[in-house]
């Protein structure tokens, strides 16, 4: 069972929990001519013979790339309590690692499974002894040839104290689009709502994304009439996302540009007057990324604010703010 992991990396052990868990919680990133995270779980339910029958939930994150032409490598962690291991795996194909991590995985929920490799191979059958023959003449003295020692490379001990993970990205990053709404004071007169809908792209540590948002209109009185007022344009943004395991904590600069839209009551009919809209921007807050979709919730700051003040007649209908504050709640869909 385990002769494939072994060929894969110098002496690589099976994966030790404290106890059997009850499933695997697998976060997979790989390319995409690689085995995909399905396929792996697939490949190690497979091997078990039974249902699992440990406790707990063990958290494995695995990450694919191709180190160099030819060589792939597989960076393993595993969580469980208070049990952490660290794993670099290579291989010449990345099929290869696909199927050493579905065996340390099915491993880890079905213990026995290891007992299964050791299994003796059976004992040839005795050939039948040669014709006695004619003693030789002694040999010459012959030095003995030197014996080669083989290369044997211990892998770390199995709870090391800090995982290390790999500064470099995995060299395909997943795709994500994203809605989000909340309310912002500051922009309009009053509190209003904030709608957007956006994409990005997502590595381990960092991200990009853009978005095109919307201010709910407001009203204000004026000489003239009512005016209503709101505020549409885009927004990107560059963002740190330090955390660990499913939790991310992005916090991200970035800028937005947009338009002021006045529709004002005249006399002759209603006017649409524009201005313009733009801010920098500055956000925090705390995502939680499942297999396919992540929760966010942010606070987001803008300002100053650099936008065109409104007039009609001698009647200010819009003056621009210094600033923006907004509350925002939202979802994410990955695409790998």
């Amino acid at each position: 069972m385990l002769g494939l992991v072994l060929a894969l990396a110098p002496a690589p052990t099976p994966l030790s929990p404290p106890h059997p868990p009850a499933e695997i919680e697998l976060t997979w990133q790989a390319p995409a001519r690689c085995p995909s995270g399905e396929e792996v779980v697939g490949r190690y339910r497979e091997l078990l013979h039974a249902n699992p029958t440990g406790e707990g939930v063990m958290v494995a994150e695995a990450v694919i790339r191709e180190e160099r032409p030819g060589v792939w490598r597989l960076d393993l962690v595993t969580r469980m309590g208070e049990f952490t291991d660290v794993r670099k795996l290579r291989a010449e194909r990345c099929a290869e690692l696909g199927e050493a991590a579905a065996m340390l995985f099915a491993v880890a929920l079905e213990p026995t499974l290891e007992d299964d490799d050791t299994t003796a191979e059976p004992e040839p059958k005795p050939e039948p002894e040669p014709a006695p023959e004619p003693e030789p003449a002694p040999p010459e003295d012959v030095e003995p040839e030197p014996k080669t020692e083989s290369n044997v490379v211990e892998t770390p001990p199995a709870t090391a104290p800090q995982p290390e993970f790999d500064d470099a990205p995995p060299k395909t990053s997943p795709v994500f689009l994203s809605i989000a709404g909340g309310l912002e004071a500051g922009a309009l007169p009053g509190v209003t709502a904030r709608v957007s809908v956006g994409s990005g792209y997502a590595w381990h540590w960092a991200r990009a994304e853009a978005d095109v948002f919307w201010f709910s209109p407001r009203s204000r009185p004026g000489s003239f009439g009512d005016a209503v007022i709101q505020v549409a344009g885009a927004a990107a943004r560059g963002c740190g996302t330090p955390g660990t395991g499913r939790w991310k904590f992005p916090v991200c600069l970035g800028f937005e540009a947009g338009a002021t839209l006045a529709r004002v009551g005249r006399r002759e009919g209603r006017r649409t007057i524009n201005g313009r809209w733009l801010a920098p921007l500055l956000r925090a807050g705390a995502l939680y990324q499942a297999r396919r979709i992540g929760a966010l919730v942010a606070i987001e700051g803008a300002g100053p604010v650099f936008g065109t003040q409104i007039r009609v007649d001698d009647d200010t209908v819009f003056e621009p703010t210094r600033g923006s504050i907004r509350g925002i709640v939202g979802l994410e869909i990955y695409f790998f």
